[in-house]
């Protein structure tokens, strides 16, 4: 099952929480307003917050299976994340997500 948090190098990718585990709020929250920037660019009659948040899940699925699977077999990772781990670091791509959507919400529009 793998430790909670990393506390050792060798435990990075491997349990629940690591070091990476801010890059990837913050990933979310930029990658949401980065699509809703763009929607909002082009000017589609859509949903620009629901829109920007299915892209931040589905970029953050895909991330990790490119990551996992393809540049760990390059070596260019290291160690493939355990699935706890990519479960985590899509969730928290999420969180950042819907945080952006919030703050966009109540504080710049």
């Amino acid at each position: 099952m793998g430790k909670i948090f990393a506390t050792k190098k060798e435990e990075i990718s491997q349990s629940w929480f690591d070091v990476f585990s801010f890059g990837h709020f913050l990933k979310g929250f930029l990658t949401f307003i980065a699509v809703y920037v763009f929607l909002g660019s082009i000017e589609l009659k859509i949903d620009y917050y629901s829109y920007s948040l299915i892209a931040v899940i589905l970029g953050s699925l895909l991330f990790e299976i490119i990551e996992n699977n393809f540049l760990a077999k390059l070596k260019y990772t290291g160690i493939r994340d355990s699935f706890q781990n990519s479960q985590m670091d899509v969730i928290f791509d999420t969180i950042g997500g819907l945080f952006a959507w919030f703050v966009l919400c109540n504080w710049c529009f």
